[in-house]
């Protein structure tokens, strides 16, 4: 299998999996698999369509959950922390990166970075971009562009930029 045939499948497969949890309620499981405790409602705008939800854990459980909202007045990336237990650490907010498939990453202390995966109507061109957060959901300086691409050829679809962090709060 060549390069571009595996990203294809990977690409189709990372869709797959977005789809299917999009239409999966939250819930915290334990390491066996057991639920914590109940299922929980992330996006607190009825009636809005809640694509592309992506979840990490920091070192003690506590969860951050982000998502792309659409089909309402406010559409956008939206974030929400929850402890370890589900409970809500705040409420949810809008990040300033573009629309598009977000992806979230957590360090042992709690800190994150979402990415966005979106393409520009207006330049024609994907780009990929970050924003960091302290643990608390405060911004950690400014929106990163991370990579702005022509794509030449078959369309693809706008799929997560995966990301990865450390214990440190490295992240790629």
């Amino acid at each position: 299998m060549n390069a571009y045939t595996l990203s294809k499948v990977l690409g189709r497969a990372l869709a797959i999996v977005a789809l299917t949890a999009a239409f999966t309620p939250a819930a915290s499981y334990a390491a066996a698999g057991d639920p914590l405790g109940p299922d929980f409602r992330v996006d607190s705008a009825a009636g809005t369509g809640v694509m592309a939800p992506s979840v990490a854990r920091d070192g003690i459980g506590d969860i951050v959950v982000v998502w792309e909202r659409s089909g309402s007045a406010n559409p956008g990336i939206y974030a929400r922390l929850y402890g370890a237990d589900g409970t809500p650490k705040g409420a949810e907010f809008k990040t300033p990166l573009a629309d598009g498939y977000p992806a979230v990453a957590m360090d042992v202390a709690g800190d994150f970075v979402v990415t966005t995966s979106s393409y520009d109507t207006v330049g024609k061109k994907y780009r990929i971009q970050a924003q960091r957060y302290a643990a608390s959901g405060l911004s950690r300086g400014s929106v990163i562009d991370v990579a702005t691409y022509l794509k030449l050829g078959e369309f693809i679809a706008n799929i997560p930029a995966p990301v990865a962090m450390d214990a440190d709060g490295n992240f790629t």
